[in-house]
This record gives structure tokens, sequence and C-alpha cells, in this order.
């Protein structure tokens, strides 16, 4: 079971794209239903003009694929955005034994 995974996703209030990480203190396993919780982000990438973009925040995973009660900060090529909302939705795979899980575009 993995502890560690890829995250990559669209910031659309800020026209922009990038990638990070997420990690598991629990290994037991990475399906819907194992990620569920409370967990932190960090997110590196660019914006739409290509600026550096960056953004630290929280949010809760239900176990059912989706994501609540999200903030963040972030600064995009040096515009700070102080407590954003996040929501979205997410996805294991492969479905059965995940490895890594994926984080399609929170909004």
């Amino acid at each position: 079971m993995a502890t560690k995974g890829s995250l990559q996703g669209t910031f659309a209030t800020a026209g922009a794209d990038g990638v990070g990480q997420l990690e598991k203190q629990d290994p037991a396993g990475f399906s819907a239903a194992a990620v569920s919780g409370s967990y932190v982000l960090g997110f590196e990438g660019v914006n739409d003009t290509g600026g550096r973009f960056v953004v630290a925040g929280r949010f809760d995973a239900n176990g059912v694929a989706a994501l609540t009660n999200g903030q963040v900060d972030a600064n995009s090529a040096g515009t700070l955005i102080n407590k954003a909302s996040m929501t979205g939705t997410y996805s294991c795979w492969p479905p059965a034994a995940a490895e890594q899980p994926h984080w399609p575009s929170p909004a």
C-alpha cells in the first residue's frame, strides 16, 4: 500500500495548473473510502501567464470522493490569495488497489 502520492490540479480562480504530493499517515490503503479525514496540501506550478504559482492549505476528504471544507493560501506570481475556499472530487487508481491517488481539478 502506498503512503505517498502525486496530485495535479487546476485552480480555476487563478488560471493555474500545478503538481504536488500527498502523504498519508495510515498506510491502510488508497481507495476512495480510505482517503477520509483531514489533510494538508502543498502545490507548485505555473499560472496562466507562466508565473510561479504556489499553494498551501487544508481540506477534508469524505471517503466517497468529495473534498470539502478546503481553505488555501496562494501566491500567483506575487499576487497573494488568502483563505480561498476549495472543494472538489477525487478518484484513486487502479480502482481496487490504488498505488497513487489522483486529484482531478479542485475548483
